[in-house]
């Protein structure tokens, strides 16, 4: 499932990221996606300043609700995908726009991109083509932060394999990104995603998970 595979890229980049650099720093916009949130029975806090749409307060609801330990993340996974069948191309819009904004928690922003796959339109392909695309700032790139920018983009190329009845939009779109980003670690992704449709490769969830038990052995060896 999705929702799974999604879990374990973000495992493999956050142990990756701790070994090439465990001192680094994270500041208050950089809340880690690998932490998970303790139970609360209260509603996530929203800033005074931060006027929020009816599709950006149910994001920032259900993503809060996502981090909490959730005894049937099954149920929860179809309610979501149920949610994301009935988004329009404006809410799509809307999504892609939540999704690079770098000054909304890490987990509406994950949920966003998501949502945009699990919609299953044909639209939400150039959606999260322009988030695969979509230029790192600079200034994110040489820390963790950048990394979940990353995370991000690689998480769009994903989602963009399940959209139904799109197989060779998918692929030219999949190219495309390949060839067009400045990125070598988001062209890697692409290429691998690429292949995996071309049913030359294992899914880049199932290289995902074997990366994984890698890294798992490897620590435990030091």
């Amino acid at each position: 499932m999705l929702f799974r595979g999604l879990v374990i890229f973000a495992l493999v980049i956050g142990i990756w990221g701790f070994f090439k650099n465990p001192k680094v720093q994270v500041g208050e916009k950089a809340q880690s996606i690998f932490k998970t949130a303790k139970p609360t029975t209260t509603e996530p806090q929203v800033k005074v300043s931060e006027r929020l749409s009816p599709l950006e307060t149910r994001l920032r609801r259900e993503a809060s609700n996502v981090g909490r330990m959730d005894a049937a993340p099954d149920d929860t996974e179809v309610r979501l995908q149920e949610w994301a069948h009935t988004l329009s191309a404006t809410e799509l819009e809307q999504l892609e726009k939540a999704a690079l904004d770098i000054d909304k928690p890490q987990d509406d922003r994950f949920l966003a991109v998501m949502l945009m796959a699990w919609s299953e339109k044909a639209e939400a392909l150039e959606n999260l083509k322009d988030i695969a695309l979509a230029e790192i700032d600079p200034f994110l790139s040489p820390n963790r932060l950048g990394d979940f920018e990353r995370v991000l983009r690689m998480q769009a190329v994903d989602g963009m394999i399940d959209i139904p009845g799109q197989g060779e939009n998918i692929a030219r779109t999949l190219q495309s990104v390949a060839a067009s980003t400045a990125d070598t670690t988001i062209a890697d992704r692409a290429y691998r995603a690429l292949a995996s449709v071309q049913g030359e490769a294992k899914s880049p969830e199932q290289q995902d998970k074997e990366a994984m038990e890698a890294l798992l052995k490897k620590s435990k060896k030091k």
